[in-house]
C-alpha cells in the first residue's frame, strides 16, 4: 500500500512521514488516511499568510557563480529517530542563485518511492511517492520549504550564499520575501583524509546550527552541523559539512552523514523544474516524456566492429547479454535491463552495464553516473527504432549548445512498449 502525498508541509516534516510510512507498513498497519498528522512536531506557518503571494516571488535570475561554484551535488545518508525506519539516501542539487533539487528515498528503493522537490526563481514544486504529476506548493508551504533550502545551502555554501550581519558567535541573513536565517558559530575542527579526527586543525569559526525563521519570527526547522570534513587531500581545498542533524520544534527528526560533495558541470535549468512541467522545442514527436533519469554505478565497455565497421544493433545486443551474464556469473547484480550506448547516425558505441543497486559501493573500473535530466520515446522493438526517429528525438529536445547529447537504447524485455531511446541532456 502506498502513502498518498502530502505537499501541504515542507520537505523534513514530509520526509519524517515518509518514514513513518515505511514503519507502518512493516507492522501491518492499514490505515493510510491519516499521514497528514505526521507533521513531527512543526508548527503551522500563520493561517492568514495568503497563499497568492505571487509579488513575493522574485524573477528567475540569470546563473551566477558564488564562491567559484555554479553546482554542487550533495549525496547523504539519513538516519531518522525512529529506530525502526529505514535508512535513506538524500541527494541535493544547488545552483546559484535560487535553483535547487532534493531527493529523499529509502535504500534500495523501487521506482517512485522517493519525494522530490523543485525549486527555481522562488517557485516550489513537488512530487510525492509514486506521483506522476507535480504539485505547485504555494502560500505558507512555499516559504517553509524555501526557508528549508536555503539553510541547507547556507551550511554547505558558507558563508558566501547570503550577505551575514551580526557580530561575534551570532549571524544573521535576510532572505527577502521569505525570512530569516541565523547562524550560531563555534570554533570547529575540520577533519581530512591525512586528518580523521581533526585533531591538526585549526579551530576557526564555523556555524554550528542554523535556524530558518519565517517572517514572523515563528521557526521552521534548525539544522545542526555536527562536524566538518575537507573531502579532497589537497591543500585549500574547501570545507564541507560531513554530519549535520534536523530538528523541528526541539525534537530530532534524522541524523545525517555526507557522504559525497561533488561539483559537477552546470545542469541545465530544466533539472530545477519537474520533468512534467519540462516542454521540448517540438512537442509533436509521438509519445515523447520528459524524466529524471537517477543515478546508477556503471561500466562501458566497447562494441566490437566487424571488419572495422560498425556492428549491428542486433549484434550488439547479443554482445550486452553475454557481457551481462559473466558479471552475474561473477556474483555482481546487475539491472535487467540492457542498455546500449548508441550514436545520432544509430551506430552502437558501448555496452552500458548497470549495477541493480544505486548505492551499492562503486567497484574498480566502474562509476557513480549522476541523475541528470534525459527525454524517451518507447517502441514495441529495438527493429522499430530509425534514424528519423533520433534525428526527430535531437531537433525536439536539445535546449542549449552547452550541453552533450548522448543517445541510449534501453531494452527491457516487454512486449510493448519494451524498448527505450533515450536523449540525455548532459551537461558538459
Amino acid at each position: 500500500m502506498l502513502i498518498r502525498a502530502l505537499t501541504s508541509v515542507a520537505l523534513s516534516a514530509l520526509a519524517y512521514a515518509f518514514a513513518a510510512d515505511a514503519n507502518c507498513a512493516q507492522s501491518g498497519a492499514e490505515d493510510r488516511q491519516t499521514l497528514t498528522a505526521l507533521d513531527s512536531g512543526r508548527a503551522t506557518a500563520p493561517a492568514a499568510q495568503s497563499s497568492d503571494d505571487a509579488a513575493q516571488k522574485p524573477k528567475l535570475e540569470p546563473r551566477t557563480r558564488v564562491a567559484g561554484l555554479d553546482s554542487l551535488r550533495v549525496t547523504s545518508s539519513i538516519r531518522f529517530s525512529e529506530p525502526t525506519a529505514a535508512p535513506h539516501v538524500f541527494e541535493v542539487s544547488l545552483a546559484f542563485p535560487a535553483r535547487a533539487r532534493l531527493a529523499l528515498r529509502p535504500v534500495g528503493a523501487r521506482l517512485g518511492e522517493r519525494v522530490l522537490r523543485y525549486a527555481r526563481g522562488g517557485e516550489v514544486y513537488g512530487f510525492g511517492q509514486r506521483e506522476a504529476t507535480s504539485t505547485r506548493i504555494e502560500g505558507a508551504a512555499r516559504i517553509d520549504e524555501l526557508l528549508s533550502i536555503e539553510a541547507r545551502r547556507a551550511a554547505f555554501v558558507w558563508p558566501e550564499a547570503h550577505t551575514w550581519g551580526g557580530e561575534g558567535a551570532e549571524r544573521r541573513a535576510v532572505i527577502a520575501g521569505v525570512g530569516t536565517l541565523e547562524a550560531q558559530l563555534e570554533a570547529s575542527a575540520v577533519s581530512s583524509p591525512a586528518d580523521p579526527d581533526g585533531e591538526d586543525s585549526a579551530l576557526d569559526l564555523r556555524p554550528r546550527r542554523i535556524r530558518a525563521l519565517r517572517a514572523d519570527g515563528s521557526e521552521v526547522e534548525t539544522l545542526e552541523i555536527t562536524s566538518w570534513r575537507r573531502f579532497e587531500a589537497r591543500e585549500g581545498a574547501r570545507v564541507w559539512p560531513r554530519g549535520l542533524r534536523l530538528s523541528v520544534a526541539g525534537a530530532v527528526v534524522w541524523d545525517e552523514e555526507v557522504l559525497l560533495v561533488d561539483r559537477p558541470v552546470p545542469w541545465p535549468d530544466e533539472w530545477f523544474m519537474p520533468p512534467d512541467l519540462r516542454t521540448p522545442r517540438d512537442a509533436a514527436v509521438p509519445g515523447l516524456r520528459a524524466i529524471d533519469l537517477p543515478s546508477a554505478v556503471v561500466r562501458e565497455v566497447d562494441v566490437p566492429r566487424v571488419a572495422g565497421r560498425p556492428s549491428s544493433i542486433a549484434a550488439a545486443l547479443a554482445f550486452a547479454r553475454r557481457l551481462a551474464a559473466a558479471e552475474q556469473a561473477a556474483g555482481r547484480v546487475l539491472d535487467v535491463r540492457t542498455t546500449l550506448v548508441i550514436s545520432p547516425e544509430l551506430e552502437p558505441l558501448e555496452v552500458r552495464l548497470v549495477l541493480a543497486d544505486e548505492h551499492a559501493p562503486v567497484p574498480e573500473g566502474w562509476r557513480l553516473e549522476p541523475a541528470q535530466p534525459a527525454w524517451l520515446v518507447f517502441f514495441d522493438s529495438a527493429e522499430d527504432v530509425g534514424q528519423r526517429d533520433v534525428d526527430r528525438l535531437q531537433l525536439a529536445v536539445s535546449t542549449a549548445e552547452t550541453t552533450t547529447l548522448t543517445f541510449l537504447l534501453v531494452v527491457s524485455g516487454a512486449s510493448r512498449g519494451g524498448v527505450q531511446l533515450v536523449l540525455v541532456d548532459a551537461p558538459r
